[in-house]
């Protein structure tokens, strides 16, 4: 709020936590043109943080439309529920293919393709199953941008080496891939949302960026692979 604070002097705004996401400033102006001056130096300013002026579901919806492209999930420990986010966005299906809910490891090896022996070396929940149900996401659909989660909601399931919260994505776009280990914190509920909400915050950035710049803590494209 500190970094903001030099916009936003003398003018009525209020933040706010935004559910899974994080928190938010909303802007109050009579004035248009006032509000497109600040609105705009904050937008340069902060470019990664930026979602838009609606809801982060509706601006993806409305990014993916404006470039055309499709989108499809590979959905494990969330299950569904990515999905269930988005199409909650009306006219969705211009852009929306579908997804896979492939809890067991028996769906994940005869739907995405996941070879038996990359479950049973690294298990489901990792860096090596979640880069290939992207892949065999994209195989069965040919979606731009396919994106993979397998993780830990818990209560049960953790271990020293993934604790419950552990979280691995993966995307495909473009023709590269990128993965990704997080681990959130609370109850499955809150869990599953968290690593909902951060699979279409990812999927925006990096729509938005033409993947160019990628997403920072993704490593910036150095764990992308040709495919």
């Amino acid at each position: 709020m500190e970094n903001i604070s030099k916009y936003v002097n003398n003018i009525d705004y209020s933040t706010k936590i935004e559910e899974y996401i994080g928190p938010s400033i909303r802007l109050r102006f009579d004035n248009k043109e006032e509000f497109d001056n600040v609105y705009e130096a904050i937008v340069k300013e902060f470019p990664d943080n930026y979602i838009g002026l609606n809801s982060l579901e509706v601006t993806l919806f409305q990014e993916l439309l404006e470039r055309n492209y499709r989108i499809s999930f590979a959905e494990s420990c969330t299950g569904g529920m990515i999905s269930d986010i988005f199409v909650s966005v009306p006219g969705v299906s211009k852009v929306f293919l579908g997804s896979v809910v492939s809890y067991s490891n028996e769906l994940k090896q005869k739907i995405l393709k996941v070879k038996k022996q990359t479950l049973e070396k690294y298990g489901a929940v990792s860096t090596e199953t979640v880069l290939e149900m992207a892949k065999g996401l994209y195989d069965l659909t040919g979606s731009d941008l396919c994106i993979s989660v397998s993780g830990i909601a818990g209560p049960d399931g953790g271990s020293n080496e993934k604790p419950v919260g552990t979280v691995y994505f993966a995307m495909l776009f473009q023709g590269r891939l990128f993965s990704i280990k997080k681990v959130f914190d609370g109850d499955r509920e809150d869990i599953r949302k968290r690593a909902s909400y951060y699979a279409l915050w990812s999927a925006l950035k990096v729509v938005r960026n033409q993947a160019d710049k990628s997403i920072k803590e993704w490593g910036n494209l150095s764990n992308y692979l040709s495919y």
